[in-house]
């Protein structure tokens, strides 16, 4: 093998394995910083929900005006659904459309 040959391969090998490299680490840390962000989003979401429905003494604040104001939410994440229980497990609280009692089926079998 050529001199001339035998740089072009190790300089294609060194290239190839540099690129390699940095695309996975951009594509770890986009995929770290996305669900990071899908999860702080969750949260808020959940917590702001929470203490209006729980800690605001106002009687106009209900389930029917949370799902209202949660309709108007700019800040959509895909097939979320919001559940609220009280200290006895009792659901207080949903915004899914589906039947509550087949989505805590699946909330049983997640968390399970």
């Amino acid at each position: 093998m050529q001199i001339r040959t035998r740089l072009t391969v190790q300089f294609s090998l060194l290239v190839s394995g540099i690129l390699l490299i940095t695309f996975l680490a951009v594509y770890f840390f986009t995929y770290y910083n996305v669900t990071e962000d899908f999860y702080d989003r969750l949260r808020s979401k959940a917590k702001s929900q929470a203490e209006l429905l729980l800690k605001v003494q106002v009687p106009l604040i209900n389930a029917e005006v949370l799902k209202a104001l949660d309709e108007t939410n700019r800040d959509l994440i895909y097939d979320e659904n919001i559940f609220i229980f009280d200290e006895k497990n009792r659901l207080i609280y949903s915004n899914s459309t589906t039947p509550p009692t087949e989505s805590i089926a699946r909330l049983e079998l997640l968390a399970g």
